[in-house]
């Protein structure tokens, strides 16, 4: 894939980087509003897009998301000032807006773009590790990322060679490295090179070239075999190089475990003399030329012939003292290789099916659940839907890594996945007691997991794996002859494949969408209910595929099969079915590859979703003409009004400080003073409806910059302090120190402070007190609060407070426009307002503005 289409590529943009990890949806739009050429995860899921590249695959050519678009890019300012929208169709739901922050910016690449980044939640609520996977996906680079406290998110594939285990930046030796990387830092650690670049809390490691090997850091495992003689030998020359165990292999081992005391407590001897299996039995193995012996875990199983001759113990060992490991393989290093003696007796003994003569055999009881848990593969996810349906029982495994079981072996024995039975001991715990078998056929037991024995007919044959070899052990139960209430094995077998299939058949009924499958020449082969009951008119099965569409859509629908022939991803695409009677369908359809020669395609009926967008287009035009006609019926009315009122101000100010004449009457000074302040109150009115207006409409000017917040409150409280004073109210501030700047609008801000602090000063009674202070939170957040000891509010009137022109109660005065607005602008700016109040209690207010909008 191109690097542009990765979510790697555009964290080198400063712009958009801030924005890639965010919980909150964002988007960089083509001008033209047809392709998305950014989005972080919450935003490309919005769109339905799980990776970059479905991201970079959508179109919205003739969409009312790309319409708005293109209205930004042609009315945004060209200096990249941003300004904040109400977008419709960017995950808010029906017919509701979501407030975007909007700028024309260039790109990284020096791509003009639309840059949309949401101020409010929308979308899935999606945690941060599945924000940074999805801007791993598809990404070829060796790149892994670090939790803030050093522990690993996710890997790239690559990546995952140099980390070789590691799960923190601590066991890289990267720590120091990482305190370093305020944005960027770069330094040599045990998995070599390293680049580190920190986006938010996320560290991102870049990996270069992997160091020289500094020494073993696996166990050492091997295998070793007792023949019928008792000879032992063991199949790993590294570990006799190590130890020195050439001069000792092909002895009985009898004289073996006397001779160099192997087995001084004679657990070793009693299991072999009762020829029971054995597991986890720790030795001290001699070192020649070291008097310390070299601790090795050790565990055998019985082997027998198609007669059930005893042949002897074959098993293997491991020892997890790296340290010794190390050390020994450098002394080895520095002497001269002696003399190889044979590595198998003349008369060896026949291999199992449950162990793999291989020296990186482990022990099952001896690791931990995490070693043995398997990770299924592409090939076992590709032919597992097959081999559920074979009426046998089929495990597959490599070394002592279980691969896949079908769901017949796990039903036999008893385990709900191949997961539990790696946690419960891999193969050996199938066959503990029941000895083994050669390559071909024979009967031998299985325990199942609640220790019964199956009897069962084994086949064991080696196949390749994904560039390498498995073992396939295919078993079929061994039962006595039938009885009348017991059918047979295949009987029994095919009855579950049947009631599977009809089982399957019935799911597929039950969907909407309509599901066909087609043969290697395009011929229907099967199709459910929905597809019978949308296409309609003849039978389906044995017609073209291309009789299901329009004349304009064939083309379409064979490339895409065409293009998953290739090897391409089957993406869905929109084309015309053709139903009954010849009418139109807009359909959605979704290839897929069901084998080697067959196709399963997925068509889902897109008229109702049709309808939908018209009817959502007609509803979004009637709002916004509802909308453009009350913002120009409040422009038409404030200038009506605005000429008057203010005539009435100034002609009441003359009279009020009596330029012309003496008024002579106190009772008409104090009418002047009520009709001063009414006009006021009415122009306060008319400029906080005509804000209110502005925002809903998404045409509020906002400048942002930093803004000392504790500067801008000491501003505001002095202008709020004798209106304090004249109401007996005690107006003081308690400011966090050292706060830094926030991204805001200064003009904006300064409203909100005064709406909130004459709020609280309005529902105070006289001795009361109003609080106005800041903090920073421990996420970064800084905080502005405004608190009361007035009476308080239920929660019928916090939910009045909040709506326009209500009052709270009759002695608070104001327009009744003062916290909505207040809320809107701190909405604007980026931040949330939240009101607790109670009856008796007085009131808090709080303002937060998050992290990203905190500078420094």
């Amino acid at each position: 894939m191109s690097e542009a289409i990765s979510g790697l590529f555009w964290l080198r943009d400063p712009r958009l980087a801030p924005l890639a990890l965010g919980p909150w949806p964002a988007w960089a739009w083509s001008l033209d509003g047809t392709r998305i050429f950014f989005a972080n995860l919450t935003g490309a899921a919005i769109f339905g897009a799980e990776t970059p590249a479905a991201l970079a695959a959508c179109r919205f050519e003739g969409s009312d998301v790309a319409a708005q678009v293109v209205r930004l890019a042609a009315t945004l300012p060209e200096d990249g000032a941003s300004r904040f929208e109400r977008l419709r169709g960017f995950g808010a739901g029906l017919e509701r807006t979501l407030t975007c922050r909007c700028a024309r910016t260039q790109l990284s690449d020096g791509t003009d773009a639309i840059l949309i980044a949401a101020t409010e939640q929308a979308g899935p609520d999606l945690s941060l590790a599945e924000r940074v996977a999805y801007l791993l996906a598809e990404t070829e680079a060796p790149v892994a990322a670090f939790a803030p406290d050093g522990t690993l998110i996710e890997a790239t594939a690559d990546a995952q060679a140099h980390l070789a285990g590691a799960r923190t930046l601590a066991a890289l030796g990267a720590e120091a490295l990482a305190a370093d990387a305020d944005s960027h830092a770069e330094g040599n650690t045990v998995a070599g090179r390293l680049t580190l670049d920190r986006v938010g809390a996320v560290l991102f490691a870049t990996f270069g070239a992997a160091p020289a090997p500094a020494g073993r850091r696996q166990p050492l495992r091997f295998v070793w075999q007792i023949d019928a003689d008792g000879r032992f030998t063991l199949d790993s020359e590294e570990f006799a190089t190590l130890t020195g165990a050439h001069a000792v292999l092909g002895l009985a081992w009898t004289e073996l475990s006397e001779t160099l005391r192997l087995d001084p407590d004679g657990e070793i001897t009693r299991a072999l003399a009762t020829r029971d299996t054995f597991s986890g039995i720790t030795i001290g193995w001699p070192v020649d030329g070291d008097g310390a012996p070299l601790a090795v875990e050790i565990s055998g199983l019985p082997v027998f012939d198609r007669e059930r001759r005893f042949r002897g113990y074959r098993g293997f060992g491991i020892c997890r003292d790296l340290a010794r490991l190390n050390e020994l393989a450098e002394r080895a290093a520095m002497r001269p290789p002696a003399p190889a003696a044979p590595m198998q007796s003349t008369e060896p003994a026949p291999a199992a099916p449950t162990l793999d003569a291989s020296p990186d055999y482990r022990d099952p009881a001896a690791t931990t659940a995490e070693e043995t848990e398997p990770a299924p593969s592409d090939t076992a996810r590709a032919i597992g839907p097959v081999l559920d349906r074979l009426p046998v029982g089929i495990l597959i495994y490599r070394l002592n890594e279980l691969i896949y079981a079908n769901r017949l072996f796990l039903r036999w024995t008893g385990y709900a996945s191949v997961s539990a039975l790696a946690r419960a001991g891999g193969i050996e715990s199938l066959l503990i007691g029941s000895g083994s078998v050669e390559p071909g056929e024979a009967p031998f037991t299985i325990t199942s997991s609640q220790g019964e024995s199956v009897p069962v007919a084994g086949h064991l044959f080696s196949v390749p794996w994904e560039g390498d070899k498995a073992f396939a052990l295919i078993t079929t139960p061994v039962a006595s002859a039938p009885t009348p209430t017991e059918p047979p094995v295949e009987s029994a077998a095919l009855a579950d494949a049947q009631a599977e299939i009809a089982e399957l058949r019935a799911i597929t009924d039950m969907v909407d969408d309509a599901i066909v499958v087609l043969d290697g020449e395009l011929h229907i082969t099967s199709a459910n209910r929905r597809a019978a009951a949308l296409f309609g008119g003849d039978p389906l099965v044995g017609a073209p595929f291309a009789s299901l569409f329009a004349p304009a859509s064939c083309d379409s629908a064979l490339a895409q099969i065409a293009k998953l022939n290739e090897g391409g991803a089957g993406n869905a695409i929109e084309v015309i079915g053709r139903g009954r009677e010849g009418t139109e369908i807009p359909l959605a359809m979704t290839v897929g590859r069901l084998g080697t020669d067959r196709l399963g395609i997925v068509l889902r009926d897109l008229s109702l979703a049709r309808k939908h967008e018209t009817e959502l287009v007609a509803a979004r035009l009637r709002a916004e003409r509802q909308s453009v006609a009350k913002s120009e019926f409040l422009a038409k009315v404030s200038h009506e009004i605005r000429n008057p009122l203010n005539a009435i101000i100034g002609f009441s100010e003359l009279m009020m400080e009596e330029r012309f004449g003496a008024i002579g009457n106190d009772r008409y000074r104090q009418y002047l003073k009520d009709i001063h302040s009414s006009g006021g109150h009415i122009m306060s009115l008319v400029n906080d409806l005509l804000d209110l207006s502005k925002i809903e409409t998404g045409r509020l000017e906002l400048a942002f910059a930093g803004v000392a917040l504790n500067d801008l409150i000491e501003q505001c409280v002095a202008l709020m302090q004798p209106q304090a004073n004249r109401d007996g109210i005690i107006l003081r501030t308690s400011l966090s120190p050292r706060l830094p700047d926030v991204i805001a609008d200064a003009r904006s801000l300064r409203q909100i402070v005064l709406n909130l602090v004459t709020s609280s000063i309005k529902l105070t009674g006289a001795g009361g007190q109003v609080i106005v202070s800041t903090a920073r939170a421990e996420n970064g957040a800084l905080i502005l609060r405004v608190r009361d000891t007035g009476a308080g509010m239920s929660a019928q009137e916090l939910a009045d407070a909040l709506e326009p022109l209500q009052q709270v109660s009759s002695r608070s005065g104001g327009s009744g426009i003062g916290l909505p607005l207040a809320k809107a602008l701190a909405e604007a700016n980026g931040a949330s307002l939240r009101i607790e109040s109670n009856r008796g209690s007085g009131t808090l207010i709080e303002v937060m503005f998050p992290r990203e909008r905190v500078v420094g």
